[in-house]
């Protein structure tokens, strides 16, 4: 339930769509608070309030659910999925461990996704290079080398 208080906050309309198109983690939410000068008196009512109606996770709940989705879906490299993440505010140290982990368990599948997403702009690149591309993207080497043994590349 949205406190009275806040139903004719403009700061509160403010941030209420920015979560609404998309789903953002705590740091975004706090950037966006910063960003708009939301008065001190307003900020704990807003985010308890946000966070009751389940307008943002907490950036370790982000993080899990961001790993799940989109390496999964889209199989991005280590490197990448890490890059979008510091983007969002989230702290670095919390997202190599959470990356470490999540790598440990799920490697071979996300090289092989990776290479199927890549096999064009893989396959114009000389074969010595291949291997280094995908080390590169943060993948290890006997991994890497084992799938693109695989796929003949």
């Amino acid at each position: 339930m949205i406190p009275k208080e806040l139903t004719s906050n403009y700061y509160f309309k403010r941030l209420i769509k920015y979560c609404s198109t998309s789903i953002k983690c705590e740091s975004e939410v706090l950037k966006k608070i910063k960003e708009l000068e939301v008065p001190d008196e307003h900020k704990d009512l807003i985010l308890h309030t946000l966070k009751n109606l389940k307008f943002y996770f907490s950036d370790s709940e982000y993080l899990d659910r961001f790993l799940e989705n989109l390496s999964t879906i889209k199989g991005y490299s280590k490197i990448q999925l890490k890059t979008k993440l510091i983007r969002k505010g989230i702290p670095i140290k919390d997202i190599d461990i959470k990356l470490n982990l999540y790598f440990k368990k799920n490697e071979a599948e996300q090289v092989v996704k990776y290479i199927q997403k890549n096999f064009s702009k893989l396959t114009r690149k000389p074969k010595e290079k291949r291997l280094n591309y995908l080390i590169s993207k943060g993948f290890g080497a006997d991994l890497s080398k084992k799938h693109l043994k695989e796929l003949d590349l």
